[in-house]
This record gives structure tokens, C-alpha cells and sequence, in this order.
């Protein structure tokens, strides 16, 4: 049904569609969490119970849908308002018939509202070559004069100067992400903002009980779809964070830097707004060494939480659950929060079974050897 899949599709695109921070990079599916891989981040793949191919009737929904979808982008594009250019920038098409300049339409808009923080973290995002410049682009800047305490923003500078091989800059942004109070990449602000603007635009009633078979997913329509584009949304590349804070014992690379790894570390742990965030913390904190018994502790905690919430996707509620955590992480601004929020109201213990174990903790023996092996294959200790 297609409901199913989109509940669990767009909630698991959203939750656990992630760039890896292993040895290669870039953007792959996670695997499954009975089986951790060799790379330093591993996320829950919560769309594996996501139905077959849809049928006919379901595939004709889904071109109306398309069309719907292209229709609201026309009306943010052509709106008077530049925060709709910045989310009509978000709309991606495959179509050829509907070709979409999503980076013109968010550096419009980034220049328009100069003070506005999520239309210029849109625009960064935005920006196609932002990968590959040696200078911060007018979005970023503008972002390091208005989130300042906002780790997000100086990983982008850190990426930058890691790119470029200096270690120096690489530093100073290290720093500025370690004394910063907060580490957002501004998701769920942009779930909401797009909710509304589907909201203005509603589905049209037969599209939707056609779509969905559900009352529901049709009344709750917006959502659904703001989520589906938030979960294309680009993340920042995390890569080169792990790489920064990878403590070769045998040279003392990146060894001055441990202090500032650990404190961004727990930082992305503890207070990051998206799973990907606080997952990657724990390995940041990993391949630092600069871990603790307690940061175990809290990663054990996650991974029960992940546990458990992968087993609510299972049941038949998986749509409510769906629902249930959209409204929860408006409401707390932060993926887990929200995850934890969902299920202790509705009974289920967060309390860790003693004698558990997390076969995807980022502190497990295979983690860890998979730490050392990359460090005996990459003798160079460039940590790249």
C-alpha cells in the first residue's frame, strides 16, 4: 500500500539516509544493523520493510502525485516571497519536461533575505559547487555572522580547509566547532516551513484517497510530502570531520587536536538535531580515542532507542508511528528527542536490558578493528 511505503520511505530517508564517515565518503545506503560494516558510521535502515513495486493503480497515483508536486513548485517559484523561492529550491524533478534552477531560485532568495538564516543554510546547501571552492560563499558567510554558535555552520569551513590541506585553517574551524552551543543542519525548520507551503497548496481530496487509503495519512497530506523533499535535502559532507579527529598512535597525528574533537564530539552526540549527528559523534569520538565509559553508556543508550523504534516501523502501527514522530520532532526540535518522546508515551521502556548488546555500537571490537585496519592501510597517516 502506498501509504506504507511512504511513511516508511520518506521517515527512513529522513532518519537514516546519510553521507557515511568511512574510509570512502559519500553518500550510501546504511546497512543493515545485525551486520555492521567496516565504515565509522552506521545508521538503521528503516526502510527495509517498505512494500514490492507498487501496482498500476498505484503508479498512476504516483504520477499524479509528480504532478501535484510540480504544481507547487511553480506557484513558490513564481511568489512574490523570497522565503517560497528558497523552498521552492528544494523541489527536485527528474522530468525533463519540468526542469527545475534550484540554485538560482535559493541564491535569489539568499540575497533577498540576507538575515535569514534557514534561506542562507538553503543556499549553501544549494550552491553546486560549494564542494569545490576555496572561499565561503556569500550564504556561508552570512551564516558565520548569524549562527556563529552553530556547529553546522564551521563544519562547512572545516570541510573546506581539509580540502585544501591546511592544517591551520582546519584547526580554527575545529575550534570554533568545539565551543559552539548547538549543532543544527536545520531539518526539521525546513519540515515545517515546506508543510506549510504544501499546506497553502493542499492535495486535491481525490489525489489523496487515491494516494494514500487512509484517513490518517490523507489528513495529514502536507506533512507527508514536506517530509518526501526534506529527505532529498543535502547534508553537509561529515567526511572530513572524521578525518580531522582520526588519532594515529603510531605518528600522533591530529593528536593536538583532541581536545576539540572530543568536546565536538559529545557535542554532535549529545545535542546534534538529527540521528545522522548524534551517531557520528560517538565516531568521532572513537577515532579520536578521547571516548569514555560514560560515552559508551550514552551510545548504548541510542542504540536501544534505534533498537526499539526499528521494531515499532515492524508492526502494523508503522503509519501512526510515522505521524507520531513528525509531530513529535516539530515539537522538540530533535530526531531522537522526538523518537524517545513517541515511544515512552506510548509504553515502551527506553530502559537498556542489562545483558543487551548493541551489534551496531560505533564502540564495538569490529569498529574498532576496522579503525586499526584503515590506519594499517593508510601508513601515510594523512588521514584521508
Amino acid at each position: 500500500m502506498i501509504v506504507r511505503q511512504v511513511s516508511l520511505l520518506v521517515l527512513a530517508c529522513a532518519a537514516s539516509a546519510t553521507c557515511l564517515a568511512g574510509e570512502g565518503g559519500g553518500c550510501a545506503a546504511p546497512a543493515q544493523a545485525s551486520s555492521p560494516p567496516a565504515e565509522a558510521v552506521q545508521v538503521p535502515d528503516y526502510a527495509a520493510a517498505a512494500d514490492d513495486a507498487p501496482d498500476p493503480e498505484e503508479a498512476a497515483a504516483e504520477q499524479a502525485w509528480a504532478t501535484y508536486v510540480n504544481s507547487v513548485f511553480d506557484a513558490l517559484a513564481a511568489s512574490a516571497d523570497p522565503h517560497d523561492w528558497a523552498l521552492a529550491s528544494l523541489i527536485r524533478s527528474d522530468d525533463p519536461d519540468h526542469p527545475r534552477d534550484g540554485a538560482s531560485l535559493a541564491a535569489r532568495a539568499a540575497a533577498a533575505l540576507p538575515d535569514d538564516a534557514l534561506v542562507q543554510w538553503i543556499a549553501a546547501m544549494a550552491d553546486p559547487t560549494h564542494g569545490d571552492k576555496a572561499l565561503a560563499s556569500p550564504a556561508e558567510r552570512a551564516l558565520q555572522r548569524l549562527e556563529p554558535e552553530n556547529a553546522a555552520v564551521w563544519q562547512l569551513e572545516l570541510s573546506r580547509a581539509m580540502r585544501a590541506g591546511d592544517d591551520a585553517a582546519a584547526d580554527r574551524a575545529l575550534a570554533r566547532m568545539a565551543t559552539s552551543s548547538r549543532m543544527s543542519v536545520h531539518w526539521n525548520d525546513i519540515g515545517k516551513a515546506l508543510a506549510a507551503a504544501y499546506s497553502r497548496y493542499p492535495v486535491p481530496s481525490e489525489l489523496a484517497r487515491t494516494m494514500f487509503k487512509d484517513p490518517a495519512s490523507e489528513a495529514n497530506s502536507a506533512d507527508i510530502a514536506a517530509w518526501m523533499t526534506t529527505a532529498a535535502f543535502a547534508l553537509p559532507s561529515f567526511q572530513h570531520l572524521v578525518s580531522a579527529c582520526r588519532l594515529d598512535p603510531a605518528t600522533g597525528r591530529n593528536a593536538v587536536r583532541a581536545a576539540d574533537c572530543a568536546a565536538t564530539g559529545r557535542l554532535f552526540a549529545g545535542r546534534g538535531d538529527t540521528l545522522i549527528a548524534n551517531v557520528l559523534g560517538f565516531a568521532v569520538l572513537r577515532v579520536s580515542r578521547t571516548y569514555t565509559d560514560a560515552d559508551v553508556a550514552s551510545a548504548r543508550e541510542l542504540g536501544w532507542l534505534r533498537s526499539q523504534w526499528e521494531l515499532a516501523l515492524q508492526g502494523d502501527d508503522d503509519v501512526f508511528y510515522g505521524f507520531a514522530l513528525t509531530r513529535y520532532w516539530y515539537e522538540t526540535g530533535s530526531e531522537t528527542g522526538a523518537m524517545r518522546r513517541m515511544l515512552e508515551e506510548h509504553g515502551v521502556s527506553l530502559a537498556v536490558p542489562d545483558g543487551w548488546v548493541d551489534r551496531a555500537s560505533p564502540f564495538s571490537a569490529e569498529r574498532l578493528e576496522a579503525d586499526a585496519k584503515y590506519l594499517r592501510e593508510h601508513a601515510s597517516g594523512q588521514g584521508t
